[in-house]
């Protein structure tokens, strides 16, 4: 019998944030994975199911036991703060729907920044991404409705702070980066678009415009967007 099996969920959490020694602090976060470790894993496949992972290289085993990694991090962070403060102590199903969410913006950071990766730079070398762009546009295509608006809003919002109050073209370059990147818009096709005309001549968007705008906001965003500045 497991040490702290016959425990209830409040002892438990007790003996987390207060163990009464090294030897039972190790006994109770081993109970902890027991009972919750399926939790954990849940919300990270169903994230990896989100975010198309098997499509970003990533193996499912792997982004679930580094999720459950990070989940233990955060968990026991400045002396197990965020389980003290946890105020549902009452409810168990209350605690795991808090810890589902742990673990889904866990798992979120990992994909979304290999999302980041695939999209504007490589892994390897730190510079721009060198697949096709059907490539990439195939692999948007897999992804879910959620997580390509979490794409969409957090790009946004950091070419915007970088911008500030330099705003210029900023809100035409976001439709015109957002339209080719995340959309199956072609050059050609956001060229025709009659919002993008030249109001003062009606000359259409040139075609190397395009390529400046989405190549400046991909530069843009591999040297300031931050994962973490975000909410997974």
């Amino acid at each position: 019998m497991r040490y702290f099996e016959g425990y209830s969920f409040e002892d438990l959490l007790d003996a987390l944030v207060n163990p009464p020694s090294d030897h039972h602090y190790q006994q109770a976060w081993m109970e902890f994975l027991e009972r919750y470790r399926f939790t954990i894993e849940s919300a990270a496949r169903h994230r990896c199911n989100g975010w198309n992972a098997r499509s970003l290289d990533m193996q499912l085993s792997d982004v679930v036991n580094d999720v459950i990694s990070d989940v233990l991090l955060i968990l026991c962070k400045k002396n197990c703060k965020a389980l003290a403060d946890f105020r549902g102590r009452d409810s168990e199903e209350q605690f795991k729907g808090w810890l589902r969410v742990v673990a889904s913006r866990a798992a979120g950071r990992r994909l979304k920044n290999k999302a980041f990766q695939r999209v504007i730079i490589t892994e390897e070398d730190g510079e721009r991404s060198d697949l096709p762009d059907y490539v990439i546009k195939d692999y948007l295509s897999g992804l879910e409705r959620d997580q390509v608006w979490e794409l969409y809003e957090d790009w946004v919002n950091t070419i915007r702070e970088v911008k500030g109050s330099r705003k210029g073209n900023t809100e035409r370059d976001i439709h015109i980066f957002m339209l080719y990147t995340l959309s199956d818009f072609t050059q050609e096709m956001i060229c025709d678009l009659p919002g993008f005309a030249d109001p003062a001549s009606a000359d259409k968007l040139g075609h190397r415009v395009v390529d400046n705008v989405v190549n400046r906001l991909r530069n843009l965003l591999k040297e300031h967007w931050n994962i973490d500045h975000f909410n997974a």
